[in-house]
């Protein structure tokens, strides 16, 4: 059990960890057959089972009294999106998704096969008359039975269900069929889930899934397999479903919603797992370098001391520029190539001293790069100001040394700005600052 889980999380919009208030509630939007029984594993083991709330559909959510609702802190089922927002709306939320077919095939083979269904859930279908008559009339049916069966329940779980499943009740309970694409509820369900769920993990990439939720939460790296289940148990995790290609049509036409959403949130899995990949391999970098030059000694000839200055081609490395050129027999690079630009440094700053630390550059794609400039040292945004010497543009800032600061030898200038073309036209690059080279004084 991990002891007040969770203790932070990655805030997209600033690109850093914030820190959780204790006993928040946590709510685990488990759409069915998504390997979410896995997960649910996964996040059990973080809570004492006294912690855990049994409600597992939405019925049993709302009848979850008050009192027990702030004595919970995990909350994982089939829940409808209102039930949440109504019953555990103050909460960080995840869920995982899977690709639209193999998920509603799963779905088939556990509905149209009494056995495969968890005694748990077969003493639930003794409260749902209506539930228990159609899993016993769909029992043995094929998959092309199974599609085109007329009842309502199907439908829902057939077709685009998914998509439904970010949707309020308002919404769910005006639909006849759920086979009928419509972009505003898409919409809508997108919307809902970038902005309300923190991680959103992918079965189809359920390894990476666990990578990017223990880096979301800052949290030490998992072993998912000593979490798997799989009640299939002809089936391999992982390996997709054969279909005959009626079939495959006809699933990928009823739900073209899903595929779309399904769309949606992989190019959002792979977004945030690079923002929080960029902090990371960063970090790993600092951490080579300084392993190296332990290795080597502190002795090392490039290791600077206040005062000096570096040209742009002296620094230890450089990141994110284009190459050399010259300007009236000055040596420069322009920032853009990659955001942020790096300047990397080797030097040793005393604690509690003060310095100052400029950025010469020649150049200015426009004003507004100026404007929009964002300058950190070692991760640490630092307040800047601009110094105009001659035709030259200086970037200062100031900075007291920390403790932190002093014990590193190895350190690492970012240059964030809005970038413009250079000029108009195919091939044309996109341009920040011309940087000639760094003084710290």
């Amino acid at each position: 059990m991990l002891t007040n889980f969770p203790q932070f999380i990655f805030d997209y919009d600033k690109s850093s960890y914030k820190e959780i208030e204790p006993c928040v509630r946590f709510v685990f939007h488990h759409i069915p057959k998504t390997a979410g029984s896995t997960f649910r594993a996964l996040l059990e083991s973080f809570y004492h089972p006294s912690q855990v709330c049994p409600a597992e559909t939405s019925p049993e959510l709302q009848s979850v009294s008050d009192i027990d609702k702030n004595n919970y802190m995990l909350y994982a089922g089939h829940f409808r999106y209102s039930s949440i927002l109504k019953c555990v709306g103050d909460s960080v939320k995840v869920t995982y998704l899977r690709d639209p077919v193999e998920r509603v095939v799963s779905q088939y083979y556990n509905h149209a096969n009494l056995d495969r269904i968890p005694p748990s859930w077969v003493k639930r279908l003794d409260g749902r008359p209506e539930l228990k008559q159609y899993i016993n009339d769909v029992q043995g049916s094929s998959l092309s039975e199974w599609l085109m069966n007329r009842n309502k329940e199907v439908n829902s779980l057939s077709c685009n269900f998914q998509t439904q499943s970010f949707l309020p009740d308002e919404i769910r309970k005006e639909v006849e069929d759920w086979g009928v694409y419509n972009e505003t509820f898409l919409d809508l369900a997108k919307r809902n889930l970038k902005s309300n769920f923190c991680f959103i993990g992918i079965q189809e990439y359920f390894d990476l899934s666990i990578d990017l939720f223990c880096m979301t939460f800052g949290l030490n790296p998992i072993n998912a397999s000593s979490y798997t289940t799989n009640i299939n148990k002809g089936k391999s995790f992982g390996k997709k479903y054969d279909l005959s290609k009626t079939e495959l049509l006809l699933l990928e036409e009823r739900n073209s919603m899903d595929l779309e959403l399904y769309k949606y949130v992989e190019a959002l899995f792979f977004e945030r797992l690079h923002l929080l990949y960029k902090p990371i391999l960063s970090f790993n970098r600092k951490h080579v370098i300084e392993e190296m030059l332990n290795k080597r000694g502190s002795d090392l000839a490039e290791i600077k001391s206040p005062p000096f200055h570096v040209d742009i081609k002296s620094f230890f490395a450089i990141y994110g520029f284009y190459a050399e050129e010259i300007s009236s027999q000055t040596v420069f690079r322009w920032t853009g190539y990659d955001s942020p630009s790096i300047l990397e440094v080797l030097c040793r700053f005393e604690k509690e001293k003060k310095y100052i630390l400029e950025i010469e550059a020649i150049a200015s794609m426009a004003n507004d790069v100026i404007e929009g400039l964002e300058i950190s040292l070692d991760d640490q945004i630092v307040l800047h100001e601009v110094v105009n010497k001659g035709n030259e543009i200086n970037i200062r800032f100031k900075v007291k040394v920390t403790e932190e600061l002093a014990k590193s030898i190895f350190h690492q200038i970012k240059i964030t700005s809005p970038l413009f073309k250079e000029r108009e036209g195919e091939g044309a690059r996109d341009l920040g600052l011309a940087i000639k080279g760094l003084s710290v004084s």
